[in-house]
């Protein structure tokens, strides 16, 4: 996948509903997710009466909450000065700064790098002895070497900036709100005209509407559970999408922006296609919040979420985001995403139109197999987007690779 003259804030568009995709504007526009034209702090946009906007809800690092800069260094904050280089030091950006252990970018507490960039790894992990729960162990302090601090092997996606790597935002590379492709590279800023090979490279390759012979442009796509050649799930899609010479099944976030490109028109108004999500999206209220209980809704299922990046009531993303990875046969209480175009008529009732397309989202992101309270809530058509495995097919859009 490649953004030529789009920069990658997973999000994209200058269309009512999301916040605008810098290059998609024209010069100086500044669009809110309500569409009124008001800046949004946390959105990762420099906007009218903001200093900075990193996108984040680090309240303690250079940019804070309210969009200042110098951030809260009082009272909690996370952000410290480096003495050796006077810069200062933000916890919860994905870079590994002087002073912390690992930095991976997200608000999870729990996993191997805590909240306040120390880590959770094993109490033995720097002993200089692999033991239980360890990949390696150098025995020394270094995070960003062969080794790194939590004890683990060096991969994109870990939060910590390696060689040949320009960011690292954790789990968020790719997704709503981060700055950081999932190949930890930058977003290339440049025009068609500098040369650059990634100048002008799509993001949408084609869709895929037959199981048996993805070429083909009959049939309807595939079940919620994906198979292909004797391949299940999400890799039995993909192997479908680079049947067609493509590459990947396209996230939400590549779809929202290769329409934005233009690059969907030619997606058939007769189809709907199943959507893989691994990322909170805005509701069709797009809510500005602080808190959870800002966008709650009477409580049951369907009850949105105030996304900690852009501080707008989101859908969270849970199983019925992508079916559980597309390996489920039968109907489970969990509802497997879709959308179509907007030509769709017969599909447009109860889902969230973006740019030219209808996304029927799921808001109940619970599952554990067996609970009945979290059925599809039909009290809100955001949480009815039709349950994983009931035989409905829906074909599938397949991304180019990503441009380097």
């Amino acid at each position: 996948m490649k953004l030529n003259s789009l920069t990658w804030l997973g999000i994209a568009g200058c269309f009512t509903g999301f916040t605008a995709l810098v290059g998609a504007c024209g010069s100086g526009e500044n669009v809110s997710p309500s569409g009124g034209g008001t800046s949004i702090c946390g959105n990762a946009l420099v906007e009218s009466g903001e200093d900075c906007d990193d996108g984040n809800s680090n309240d303690g690092d250079a940019c804070s909450n309210a969009c200042k800069t110098g951030g809260n260094t009082s009272g909690g904050g996370s952000a410290t000065t480096s003495t050796a280089t006077g810069m200062m030091n933000t916890c919860g950006d994905g870079k590994l700064d002087p002073g912390e252990v690992c930095d991976d970018g997200n608000d999870v507490d729990n996993d191997l790098c805590k909240n306040n960039c120390t880590s959770n790894a094993p109490t033995t992990c720097g002993n200089g002895v692999v033991d239980d729960g360890e990949q390696c162990d150098d025995g020394n302090k270094v995070a960003d070497d062969n080794c790194t601090n939590l004890c683990t092997n060096p991969v994109c996606g870990d939060g910590i900036i390696q060689m040949g790597e320009d960011c690292d935002d954790g789990k968020n590379n790719g997704e709503f709100g981060s700055k950081c492709a999932t190949d930890c590279k930058n977003p290339v800023m440049t025009s068609s005209s500098s040369g650059n090979p990634c100048a002008g490279a799509k993001i949408y390759k084609d869709y895929v509407s037959n199981i048996l012979v993805p070429k083909e442009k009959t049939g309807m796509g595939p079940t919620a559970k994906w198979s292909y050649n004797g391949i299940e799930g999400l890799n039995a899609g993909n192997a479908m999408c680079q049947a067609i010479g493509a590459d990947h099944v396209c996230k939400y976030a590549e779809i929202v922006a290769a329409d934005a490109a233009g690059e969907l028109a030619l997606v058939p108004a007769n189809l709907t296609f199943w959507l893989h999500r691994t990322t909170s999206v805005p509701t069709n209220t797009n809510k500005a919040c602080a808190v959870d209980s800002d966008c709650a809704n009477g409580g049951g299922a369907g009850v949105p979420v105030c996304d900690g990046k852009t501080k707008v009531c989101s859908w969270k993303a849970g199983a019925g985001g992508r079916c559980n990875e597309w390996t489920y046969p039968t109907g489970h209480i969990s509802d497997g995403e879709w959308f179509a175009t907007s030509a769709n008529q017969t599909n447009k009732a109860g889902g969230t139109p973006v740019g030219t397309m209808v996304y029927h989202f799921d808001g109940d992101t619970f599952y554990d197999g067996a609970s009945g309270a979290h059925l599809c809530n039909n009290s809100n058509s955001q949480g009815c987007a039709g349950p994983c495995g009931t035989g409905v097919p829906r074909a599938i859009l397949c991304c180019e690779a990503t441009c380097k």
